[in-house]
């Protein structure tokens, strides 16, 4: 499973919905990318699992995600798959470039500008630590949240940057009580906040399919309600599926 590109997957989603990609197909290609290695960027996917990424669509639905995707340019089939008597090989698809180059020429460039200031042999010891100081409070991902005190000093903060997911050589809070600019540990973080995005994207579409049955619901008509022949409620539906 390649957390790496289904991170790129969600960090592309703004601009995939410029593009207006259906959520069916944005699930679909989320379900490629956590097959997908992070080299090549290929992987051979089983309809059932693209499937499951929609929450149970048909096949057909299915290969209507992955037409559409095909038809945006974001995967190609390397080999298609068949099955027979004798038996079967799911289709092989590659992930292609999710955004365009000049943006990713564009963030890259924003990425490194802190990095580039650390490491210049022209700023000294103090200044750097400013630069940090800066970094940590004025230039942070909008993920991270730090606590500082109500004059606007980040004191209250110190004690959680060493939280902050880092590379091996960083690891140790007391050696490096605020997180270094290091391209490392910046991915790191990255991973961590594109799995924690996957994470939320997941339970809000379950939280959707669950409002979806009860809206369904052949008992309670989506008012969460059992009623008497007067309409008067009478229990808690349980919104158990009825055969």
């Amino acid at each position: 499973m390649s957390g790496q590109l289904v991170g790129e997957v969600l960090a592309a989603s703004d601009e995939l919905q410029a593009r207006e990609l259906s959520p069916r197909a944005f699930h679909a290609l989320v379900a490629i990318a956590e097959k997908a290695g992070v080299h090549d960027r290929e992987a051979s996917v089983r309809w059932d699992h693209i499937r499951a990424g929609l929450y149970g669509a048909s096949k057909r639905t299915a290969e209507r995600a992955v037409e559409e995707l095909k038809a945006a340019g974001l995967i190609s089939v390397v080999r298609p798959g068949f099955k027979n008597q004798h038996a079967a090989q799911a289709p092989v698809y590659r992930v292609l470039a999710l955004v365009d180059h000049d943006t990713q020429v564009s963030v890259s460039k924003e990425e490194d500008h802190d990095t580039q200031v650390s490491v210049s042999g022209s700023v000294d010891t103090d200044k750097s630590e400013l630069d940090t100081d800066k970094t940590a409070s004025g230039y942070r991902h909008p993920g991270v949240v730090l606590d500082g005190s109500l004059d606007g000093s980040i004191d209250g903060a110190r004690a959680r940057l060493g939280d902050e997911p880092r590379c091996e050589r960083h690891r140790d809070p007391v050696i490096f009580p605020r997180p270094p600019s290091c391209p490392d540990c910046r991915n790191v973080r990255k991973t961590r906040e594109a799995e924690q995005r996957a994470t939320a994207i997941r339970e809000a579409a379950e939280r959707d399919h669950r409002a979806a049955m009860r809206q369904q619901c052949p008992d309670c008509q989506g008012t969460n309600w059992i009623t008497d022949d007067d309409g008067e409620p009478i229990k808690k539906c349980d919104h158990r599926r009825t055969a």
